[in-house]
């Protein structure tokens, strides 16, 4: 017997602990009071199954309940459950079955399961009915155990009602959990809880409260699904509250979707599009600033992405300033106070300009309100923002230092959606430092990251980024099919500045081919590009370009005059 339970176990201590459990346990005489080899189940499971199948019937309910509390639970809940038995025949329970190694307590509050594969299979063969009414009666508890600290309990809350379809309180904890997680930029988490109150809304009776109540929790899960890189559902989402609002027809709240579905329209690069429903929005705003404030820096990012810098700055610039003179510290559609992104674009814009010490200025300002306010993503937004400026202002060591900062910060937070720009700008970065291989990764990383986020906005820059990358490593030929590839993505998503930096990238590339008519034309389409969109790096680039040409052109024509005798200066 030794040898086959050994066997059996394939060495698994608390395997041959629990069949030799059960061999013990197990009557092995028949009628006739002959003694037989037991049978041995195949499985731990089987095993443990059989154990449970032992208890006696009270016991069972405490073990079945439990399990529907997790591995490690408050015996103060549990009791709960159990509120119109006796505490003392509830005590004598427990030790009855902590001596019999099913449960363990840690302390006088708290016990697990000797095993977490206990709790396991005590919680998989409860039938569906049975799992919903013992996690209904977990909710009832928590709700009168803990009355006057449920915020405390509200994920807790949501994970039980969820399971025990207990749809009001899971919709009024949903709320309070999901605020909580993303408060401590738990996005992730945050979209999870918001989807449960989502999934209640849709249990309850069909009224306008409901309506209220799911074009609330969508915004709030629209505000989670940016950050980790949920686009295509943000949009979706954002769409669906529209529907809902017209359904509702609540003005307030249909200017509120119709802002967002403006900004996750930029961000799959439709900013014409985007500009237009943020001037819809801007129509149902009524006096609401925050509303108002939104809407306008949507459309300023709008105008960013379709080139128009210049007017995009001024907007940004009017935000900063109107918002703080009144609230500095205001969360206007944003996952942080909104001064601290609004200034996140006002840097992008002005260094397209060529504005660079203003841009570094900004930089500045904004890393120290960041410090100030200590939330994860604004931190991370900082350092991308302040390493973009140093970058563009020819200062590749200081922003390789920054950006450092930020791809740290990001994926230590899974801020995916932001990682895209921040290896884009490392990696363009490094290759001004020539450590190619590291940027050439980085690239690579960001265009695969956009690929699959369905977030295209600026996909044209990566490439454009990256073609320049590949021209300074020497590689001109890559340089040139990044370039053209470049500036068909930024005429596909309406992006005229990105298509003036992949036709100046190309122009270049070229140029260093020798290809000179070809170089001429795309240094002259750049330069049109580029005057349209008051970007004054792309318009120096392309008159050194050209000038250049010029240069080599006069010097080949003098190359091959011939040189006569009278030249020289003989008779």
């Amino acid at each position: 017997m030794r040898q086959r339970l050994v066997a059996r176990s394939a060495g698994n201590p608390f395997f041959l602990e629990e069949l030799a459990r059960n061999v013990l346990a197990t009557d092995i005489s028949d009628d006739a009071g002959h003694t037989h080899q037991p049978e041995i189940p195949p499985t731990i499971q089987a095993v443990i199954a059989a154990r449970l199948d032992r208890l006696d019937a009270e016991h069972k309910r405490i073990v079945t309940a439990a399990a529907a509390l997790g591995n490690r639970f408050s015996l103060q809940i549990l009791r709960a459950v159990f509120d119109s038995r006796s505490d003392a025949s509830f005590r004598q329970s427990l030790r009855s079955l902590c001596g019999s190694g099913t449960l363990q307590q840690s302390d006088t509050d708290e016990a697990s399961f000797s095993h977490a594969l206990i709790q396991e299979v005590a919680y998989s063969r409860l039938p569906r009915g049975q799992r919903r009414d013992l996690h209904s009666q977990i909710v009832a508890a928590l709700l009168r155990i803990h009355s006057d600290r449920l915020d405390e309990h509200a994920e807790m809350i949501v994970y039980h009602a969820a399971l025990g379809e207990v749809w009001e309180e899971l919709l009024k904890a949903a709320v309070i959990a999901g605020r909580r997680a993303a408060g401590r930029s738990a996005y992730l988490e945050a979209s999870r809880i918001f989807d449960h109150g989502i999934t209640a809304c849709r249990h309850l009776p069909h009224s306008s409260d409901r309506l209220r109540s799911e074009i609330d929790l969508r915004f709030e899960l629209r505000n989670t699904l940016f950050p980790t890189a949920g686009i295509e559902r943000s949009l979706a989402n954002s769409t669906e509250a529209e529907k809902l609002a017209v359904e509702l027809g609540d003005r307030h709240r249909l200017g509120w979707a119709t802002a967002y579905v403006a900004r996750d329209l930029q961000l799959v690069g439709r900013p014409g599009a985007s500009m237009v429903s943020a001037a819809r929005a801007l129509e149902f705003a009524e006096g609401d600033r925050s509303l108002t404030r939104a809407a306008q820096y949507f459309g300023a990012q709008a105008a960013y992405s379709r080139g128009d810098y210049a007017n995009s700055a001024t907007a940004l610039r009017d935000l900063i300033h109107d918002l703080e003179s009144r609230d500095p510290l205001a969360w206007a559609g944003t996952p942080g106070p909104s001064v601290i992104f609004y200034r996140a674009w006002l840097i992008w814009a002005l260094s397209q300009q060529g504005h660079a010490d203003e841009s570094i200025a900004v930089a500045r300002v904004m890393r120290r309100l960041a410090d100030e306010v200590n939330l994860p993503l604004c931190r991370t937004i900082a350092h991308l923002s302040e390493g973009f400026a140093l970058a563009l202002a020819g200062r590749p060591a200081e922003a390789e230092v920054t950006l450092r900062t930020s791809l740290s910060l990001c994926r230590k937070w899974e801020f995916f959606a932001w990682s895209t720009n921040i290896c884009l700008n490392l990696g363009y970065t490094l290759s001004h430092l020539g450590l190619f291989e590291e940027s050439f990764d980085l690239f690579q990383q960001a265009i695969h990251r956009t690929t699959t986020s369905g977030i295209f906005v600026n996909h044209a820059l990566e490439l454009a980024r990256f073609a320049e990358a590949n021209h300074r490593a020497g590689r001109l030929d890559e340089a040139v099919r990044l370039s053209e590839r470049a500036i068909e993505v930024a005429g596909l998503y309406e992006e005229r500045g990105n298509e003036a930096l992949a036709t100046v990238a190309l122009a270049e590339a070229l140029s260093a081919l020798g290809s000179i008519v070809s170089a001429k034309t795309h240094y002259a389409a750049a330069l049109r590009l580029g005057t349209e969109c008051q970007m004054a790096p792309v318009i120096r680039r392309c008159n050194e370009g050209l000038s250049k040409l010029h240069d080599d052109q006069d010097r080949a024509r003098v190359a091959s005059t011939p040189i006569t005798a009278k030249g020289i200066g003989a008779p």
